[in-house]
């Protein structure tokens, strides 16, 4: 059984194709773009992503579902994980390496206590002499550390 289903995007269109047979023994996700599209890319991170469990952070009043794409990154202080969104910041009960683990693509490590997404990066500033400066479309700054530098210029395709 195969279907065609034109799905709207915020900026165009998008064929979907459904195609069942018994023949395959495991589910394959081919996806075919003339070019690396903002859509694309949320396409892929919501399939690669390990868990689609929302995460939970934490307010006085209880649970409330984090919405990765308005959080600006993940950090650690006083031994506590907070989530910085453009709400404000939220507790959150996991685990850096946890969060890590689970959060999509655009999430990145750029220091032991902190991950950044990188939708939310206004600019890299290199003028410090040792470390790499990252500043969010928020104002907050934020610091590379040589240990993570290579994994930075990876998931940015430098």
């Amino acid at each position: 059984m195969s279907a065609l289903v034109i799905l709207p995007m915020e900026r165009e269109t998008m064929k979907f194709t459904l195609t069942l047979d018994r023949k395959f023994q495991e589910t394959c996700v081919d996806v075919t773009a003339p070019e690396l599209t903002a859509e694309v890319e949320e396409l892929q991170s919501y399939l690669t992503s390990k868990s689609l469990v929302p995460l939970l952070a934490y307010t006085k009043g209880g649970a409330v579902p984090l919405e990765l794409k308005q959080t600006l990154r993940f950090y650690t202080s006083d031994k506590n994980v907070y989530a910085h969104t453009i709400q404000g910041v939220l507790n959150v009960k996991l685990r850096m390496k946890e969060l890590e683990t689970r959060l999509p693509t655009s999430f990145i490590r750029i220091n032991q206590g902190e991950l950044i997404n990188i939708h939310w990066v206004e600019r890299f500033d290199v003028s410090f002499s040792t470390t790499i400066g990252v500043v969010l479309k928020d104002g907050t700054r934020c610091f590379v550390s040589r240990r993570s530098l290579a994994r930075v210029k990876r998931a940015l395709g430098l």
